[in-house]
């Protein structure tokens, strides 16, 4: 007679351990982490992917709070909608990865490559985006209070519509950058580099605006919905 037993183990879980073997099921095609593979609403929670060849992966909807993931190859991945909340992507190379909608709440990016990345929707309060290269990204829309983007690339990027409450700007560099309609009461620009950028209100920083958007007409980062920004 056999003997069954039932029992979940991070990443998929084991149906049917019965004398004669075993068998897995996954949430994707193939739950391990490798290039293009589907883990798709896997369950990856703290898993050590650190350095990890992961292009092209499906993390769709998977569960990576506080995975490492330092120096991970994470390009073209799709982590829309995932999990990501305390993970950790230091230098990680997410080129063109897909982190829409993604819940990244205190996640650490620091000095991570996000070229061209989409953080669309993204939750990522208090997030660590230190030094990463996010030039050219999408976050439209995302929820960045109190992140954490000093000395990071902006070049380009699109934040239109986002949170930015209390987000540390300090020394970014965020030329021609697009801010229209982004709420940035309390916001850090001491040293930001916004030249060319569009301004929460649609105005255009002219060139020398250091640390603060200056139009035509003026200050235009002074005051954001009537609370001033720190630009200090």
């Amino acid at each position: 007679m056999k003997t069954s037993l039932f029992l979940v183990l991070p990443g998929c879980a084991l149906l049917a351990f019965a004398l004669g073997g075993c068998r897995f099921e996954t949430s994707g095609a193939d739950c391990t982490p490798a290039p293009g593979a589907d883990c798709s609403g896997a369950d990856l929670r703290f898993e050590d992917l650190r350095n990890a060849d992961l292009q092209g992966i499906n993390l769709e909807g998977a569960n990576l709070e506080h995975a490492l993931l330092w120096n991970a190859d994470l390009r073209d991945a799709n982590l829309a909608g995932a999990s990501l909340n305390y993970a950790d992507f230091r230098k990680a190379d997410l080129r063109n990865a897909d982190l829409g909608h993604a819940e990244m709440r205190r996640a650490n990016f620091h000095g991570a490559l996000m070229t061209g990345a989409i953080l669309a929707h993204a939750r990522a309060g208090e997030a660590d985006f230190a030094l990463a290269d996010l030039q050219d990204a999408r976050l439209d829309s995302a929820a960045l209070e109190g992140a954490n983007l000093r000395g990071a690339d902006l070049g380009g990027a699109t934040l239109r519509n986002a949170g930015l409450d209390g987000v540390r700007l300090e020394k970014a560099h965020a030329k021609h950058a697009d801010f229209q309609g982004a709420e940035m009461s309390g916001a850090h620009l001491h040293g930001a580099l916004l030249e060319g950028a569009s301004w929460t209100g649609g105005q255009v920083c002219t060139p020398g605006s250091i640390g603060r958007c200056i139009t035509e007409s003026g200050d235009a980062s002074n005051v954001h919905a009537g609370v001033p920004v720190r630009v200090r």
